[in-house]
């Protein structure tokens, strides 16, 4: 019986210790995407927008505080009323979807007012799949090592704001800016979803 009963308590230690990793990896990889590729990423962009399509320069950066000042007030609290409601994981799809095809759209713009629709949908991406439903999610998953979790998923902007350069200027270099814009959009759905995907929102015991 004593053998048994800690066979029991090994399998159920290493069955609560192994889905810690995947709820900060999710995280980490989502907010690598939203935030280091997909907000963090377009800047490197705006030059290559204004020798084109012969837009000013701050026409092109007034979309970032355009996108703030709209998608902020507008759908912060509805963001936080729906990660309630529906849970972070949905939202973070949503969000990831929606940052995805915020640069494929970017990618393919050729007027002003389309240029400014999708930064507001990558704005809308950012709150959808940003921060918030990963605070959220790492909650609940994590009690004592909450802080450590968050500390580490918060890593992946830092990590996606430094490799994006690297990534970008090597897909503009043998795809062109726009081509470049759009599969970056493609990989942040490729890298982030599937994860977002199998990511379980209920607590576990400890942790």
């Amino acid at each position: 019986m004593k053998s048994e009963a800690l066979d029991y308590s090994i399998e159920r230690g290493v069955s609560t210790r192994q889905p810690v990793i995947q709820p900060v990896a999710t995280a980490f990889l989502a907010l690598f995407c939203i935030v280091g590729l997909a907000l963090w990423g377009l800047p490197f962009y705006y030059d290559f927008m204004v020798q084109q399509f012969g837009w000013t320069r701050a026409q092109v950066t007034s979309g970032n505080a355009l996108s703030k000042l709209v998608v902020g007030p507008a759908f912060g609290f509805i963001a936080g009323w729906m990660v309630d409601r529906f849970g972070p994981r949905r939202l973070m799809m949503a969000g990831i979807v929606i940052a995805g095809v915020a640069l494929i759209g970017l990618g393919s713009v050729s007027s002003l007012s389309m240029f400014y629709f999708f930064y507001l949908f990558n704005a809308l991406g950012y709150v959808c799949g940003g921060p918030l439903p990963n605070q959220v999610l790492l909650s609940r998953r994590f009690d004592k090592s909450r802080g450590k979790a968050m500390g580490i998923a918060y890593l992946g902007i830092g990590f996606g704001g430094a490799v994006v350069p690297w990534i970008s200027h090597l897909l503009v270099e043998y795809l062109g800016w726009q081509a470049a814009l759009r599969t970056l959009g493609v990989l942040i759905i490729v890298i982030a979803l599937p994860m977002a995907f199998m990511v379980k929102e209920s607590p576990t015991t400890e942790q």
